[in-house]
């Protein structure tokens, strides 16, 4: 390469990597889904039984988001047995880094407080990382 290439990929370079930096966040988005966990009458395994179901699925619904996606998303705690017992929630993000909000990355007790029946709770965070989270 000759002197002057050289020089052009100092200079073209750095200002590619600015352009990207600020064009990055203009591409992403806030993505919101509200979901509601409650017992439904089901037969995932072929037996009849009370199903633990997000708004009505077994298993719950795709979220589709992209990286440096902020993604909101409303539980609403519905869960309640056929003998009307009332139970506590969370949502574990199995494999989402919950950087700058550990306090969204369930279990119950441990990092966060559990949605009570009847109750809601958004969680607010960024997709960081490309992947298929369960």
């Amino acid at each position: 390469m000759t002197c002057s290439c050289l020089k052009l990929i100092h200079v073209f370079v750095p200002f590619l990597l600015i352009l990207l930096h600020i064009i990055e966040p203009i591409h992403s988005k806030v993505v919101t889904f509200q979901l509601e966990a409650y017992y439904f009458p089901a037969s995932p395994d072929g037996v009849q039984k009370q199903v633990l179901v997000v708004n009505g699925q077994f298993p719950g619904p795709t979220i589709r988001a992209n990286i440096n996606d902020t993604l909101i998303i409303r539980v609403t705690n519905s869960i309640r047995d056929k003998d009307s017992q009332t139970f506590p929630t969370s949502v574990h993000w199995h494999g989402i880094e919950m950087f700058l909000n550990p306090w969204y990355d369930g279990p119950e007790g441990v990092t966060q407080c559990p949605i009570a029946y009847g109750q809601s709770m958004d969680y607010k965070f960024k997709l960081d990382r490309s992947g298929t989270y369960w």
